[in-house]
């Protein structure tokens, strides 16, 4: 089951590419009714009324889709690269010569400017996510692009379909119908955001998120796992077996004897002791747990990781509560490296940087 869900959530990522591809390509252009010969005869120059797409860069775009798509996923083969690249650049110059009109350059404007309005009315009152103008501006701009990047997805699958054997046919037919999925949400909720209705965070080629079912506590089943995670951090510490470890290695890197491995046991279970008497304390594991509740459910449904500040605040507060801890942990190891005698350190040292010769390495190089 977890594989299928892995190859789910691949085919999904690449119609995800693939349809993000299709929009940068018509970014900037509205639906303007296709005229095939003229496109086809303009293929080989840039546009001009509106934003300018060169050849060059319907090339980059296509020759993105076809090295990290088209050649992994269907093993197009290699004689067939350039010829598949040519024809998904030729549809993207036609699409952009079918937008490129002076009305679209005023619609262009008129998009760019509402967003950097939006922008510079949100810089005084900073809320997360994006701001409400902006989304309605990109709502109004991007939703008439739509069509011409359906034709262009639907030409991608008529140029590519006969150059792969038949089972690769099909798996493109998946991963076509899967992109089109994507953009069908794309379209429902650019609808949404023209209107204002803009979720913080939200991804835009996510399909709106299914009703929230809940227990008869009322807690869904993404609180629930949060909670029995959560739990299990509070009931479960790591603490003991990372410093149990840590001794075991202090140990062979010293070269301890029987007696100084008899003393850092002793510091370690001492440190444990401690560390215990912290953690059965009721409100310092309320703490824990509402902290670790909250980092599961900010990932799990706001999905903020990494660089976010909603993060930040949350492993600053883990860090404070754990700082009795911590501290314990690095009291225990700075006694534990005590026990070690001077010739001892030398012997370890001189060990460690013989094997980092042994690589080429030398301190002074560096």
């Amino acid at each position: 089951m977890r594989e299928k869900n892995l190859n789910i959530s691949a085919r999904y990522s690449r119609a995800r590419l693939l349809a993000w591809l299709m929009v940068l390509a018509s970014c900037g252009w509205m639906a303007w009714p296709v005229h095939a010969q003229s496109a086809a005869t303009r293929y080989d120059r840039p546009t001009e009324a509106c934003v300018r797409f060169t050849p060059g860069m319907a090339q980059a775009m296509a020759g993105s889709y076809i090295t990290y798509v088209a050649v992994p996923r269907y093993g197009l083969d290699e004689d067939k690269i350039d010829t598949a690249t040519e024809a998904i650049a030729r549809r993207l110059m036609a699409a952009a010569h079918s937008l490129d009109t002076p009305e679209q350059q005023a619609s262009v404007e008129q998009m760019f400017s509402g967003m950097l309005n939006a922008i510079a009315d949100s810089a005084g009152q900073p809320k997360p996510g994006m701001p409400r103008e902006m989304g309605i501006t990109l709502g109004k701009g991007l939703k008439p692009l739509l069509p011409a990047v359906r034709e262009v997805l639907r030409g991608v699958g008529d140029d590519l379909r006969p150059m792969l054997p038949l089972k690769q046919q099909l798996n493109l037919g998946k991963d076509l119908l899967s992109a089109g999925v994507a953009l069908d949400a794309f379209e429902k909720n650019m609808e949404r955001w023209e209107r204002g209705e803009i979720q913080p965070f939200e991804n835009p080629f996510s399909s709106a998120a299914p009703e929230v079912v809940k227990d008869d506590q009322g807690r869904s089943p993404v609180l629930n796992e949060a909670m029995r995670l959560a739990q299990q951090v509070v009931d479960h510490p790591t603490w003991e077996s990372e410093w149990e470890r840590y001794v075991e290695q202090a140990k062979d890197y010293y070269q301890f004897d029987e007696a100084q491995s008899a003393a850092a046991d002793s510091q370690l279970r001492e440190a444990l002791r401690q560390a215990e008497s912290i953690s059965r304390n009721d409100r310092w594991r309320r703490i824990i747990y509402r902290n670790r509740v909250w980092d599961q459910m900010t990932q799990r449904v706001l999905q903020v990781y990494g660089q976010h500040p909603i993060p930040h605040m949350i492993a600053r507060s883990h860090l404070s509560v754990m700082g009795p801890i911590t501290k314990l942990g690095d009291t225990m190891k700075l006694k534990i490296d005590r026990i070690a005698t001077s010739a001892q350190r030398q012997e370890a040292e001189q060990r460690m940087m013989q094997l980092l010769a042994d690589e080429g390495y030398e301190p002074d190089d560096f």
